[in-house]
Parts: structure tokens; sequence; C-alpha cells
């Protein structure tokens, strides 16, 4: 690892986001489950309309898995890239940004594929106010932490100074590093200020929703289709398309190589051990010469 006080920092805060945001997924899975009586992806969809608070919880979740400013996951990440480019290792920062990403892709699957897209369920209700406050709970201080990161550093500062590492330069809104400064204010509004023209051009087209049975389907029955019509099934091909002309071959080239290796080495081993007590006894012989040889040299 980078070792230094500010990659510890940020790993002990990304280790705080972490807890809390599995703990929103799991526990809005199981209220999906509770309600919904499914498990499959493909069984589900347009919960969003039905259980409102349960899929804002798991939007903010996700927002502080991938990082973006408005959860604590962003102040969190960005400690770490910080430390990652502070130390000159600019082959880690891409590859954390990289699996940043991947990790939303994924993540927003099951938010795309359980809670939006078309009402599958008209009798559901949102959960039971006791699994609602669980996930409040759990969603705050991935919310007041992106706005007060201080706070989250002082929680820290004992164990930190404690085991020997300094604490970080940081007021109530703000962290300060050699490289930069974080200033959760200043993150926010111009998060607002660039969500306003995202806003008023998707507001501006037109969306024309087109049902599935509106689809030809040869006279075959309707529900053979409908899992593979779901919005989460294949979610990933726009970006297989892209990526595997380019990864396929190279993954396969070198998979090739490592499975010759590997057998060329259990032929050579399959050819000593031959099943018979006399190839052993001459192998047990030689081992004492060799031993005897080398006591002898040294």
């Amino acid at each position: 690892g980078i070792g230094t006080p500010l990659a510890i920092t940020g790993a002990l805060f990304q280790a705080f986001n972490h807890a809390f945001f599995k703990a929103v997924l799991f526990l809005a899975a199981g209220i999906v489950a509770y309600r919904t009586g499914k498990w499959k992806i493909s069984e589900l969809g347009g919960l969003a309309y039905k259980m409102p608070f349960t899929f804002m919880a798991t939007l903010f979740a996700i927002f502080a898995l991938a990082a973006i400013p408005i959860t604590s996951g962003f102040a969190s990440k960005w400690l770490l890239y910080e430390a990652a480019i502070q130390q000159k290792y600019v082959f880690i920062a891409p590859i954390m940004l990289i699996a940043g990403v991947g990790a939303f892709l994924y993540s927003f699957r099951i938010l795309y594929g359980v809670f939006l897209g078309e009402n599958r369920h008209d009798s559901v209700e949102e959960a039971p106010k006791s699994m609602i406050a669980a996930l409040f709970i759990l969603v705050l201080p991935l919310i007041i932490f992106v706005v007060f990161p201080g706070y989250m550093l002082d929680l820290m500062k004992p164990a930190l100074e404690a085991a020997g590492i300094e604490s970080i330069a940081h007021t109530k809104f703000a962290i300060e590093t050699s490289l930069a400064k974080y200033n959760s204010i200043a993150v926010l509004i111009t998060l607002m200020v660039a969500m306003i023209p995202a806003l008023v051009i998707y507001k501006a087209r037109k969306h024309r929703v087109t049902s599935f049975e509106d689809n030809y389907l040869a006279g075959e029955p309707y529900e053979l289709h409908k899992p593979a019509m779901h919005a989460a099934n294949n979610y990933y091909k726009p970006l297989k398309k892209v990526l595997l002309p380019y990864l396929e071959p190279g993954a396969t080239y070198y998979f090739e190589k490592i499975y010759n290796g590997i057998k060329c080495v259990s032929n050579a081993v399959r050819r000593i051990y031959t099943g018979y007590v006399q190839d052993y006894a001459i192998y047990v012989v030689l081992f004492l010469l060799f031993v005897m040889g080398w006591l002898i040299w040294i």
C-alpha cells in the first residue's frame, strides 16, 4: 500500500463509508424481497413509484459507492486519489478511477432493473416504518459527512494519533493537503450548477414510451420473451460491443500461454512420478548423493 498519513486517513474514511452504503444496499435488497417475494432482477421493475424511500436510499448508497460528490464517498476517494498522486503513483490513480466507474456500472444495473422501467407490481407497498427508519439512519452519515468531512477526521484523530499517524489539516467544511484543498460547499454548489443545464436538456426532450406489447413476437407466448426484454437484461451490451474486440484476443492469448506452461510442468511431473518403486529408489539415492556432494563442497 501507499502507507502515508493521507492514504491511511482516506482508507479509514472509505472503510467507514463502505460499511454504511453496503448495509443500505443489503437492507434495501431485503426490503424488496420482503415486499415482492421476488429475488430475480428480471422479475422486478418500476418499484421507484411504489417504494420511493427505498429507492432514494438505494440511490444514495450507489452514489456513495461510486464516489459521486453528493455523498461522503467522494471525500474519502478524493483523499485516496490525492495520496496516490502525492507519492507519484501515476498508474494507481487511473486504475482506482476505472475501478470506481466499474463499481458504479454494476451497481446501477441493480437500481435500473429493480426500481426503474415498467411497473410490474401493482399491489406492492412501501416498506414498514421500522425498515424505513433503519435505512434513514444508515444513509444519514453518508450525507452528513459530505457536507462536514472535518467531523469525520475529528472522529478518526484519536485512533490515528495513537498509532503515531499525523492528522491532516482540516476545518468543518474543508480538508487541505499539500496538493489541493477539498471544500465541500464549493463542490456541492458546482455540482448543482452543472445539473441545471442537464435537467433543462432532459426536460426539453420528448420521450415516447413503447409498451412491450408493441413488439412483434411471431406468435410466441408473451411470457417467454418478457424476461429477455427486461431493462436489466444484457445491460452492458453497448460497453461489451466496444471493448470485446480489443480484450478478447489479448485475454485468450495470455490464458493459452498460462495453460500451455502449466501443461508442460504437469507433463514433466507426470514423467517423474512413474509409479514404480525402483524409480523412486533411484531418486532417493540421487538425492542423497546430491546432499553429500553439497556438504563436501561447502
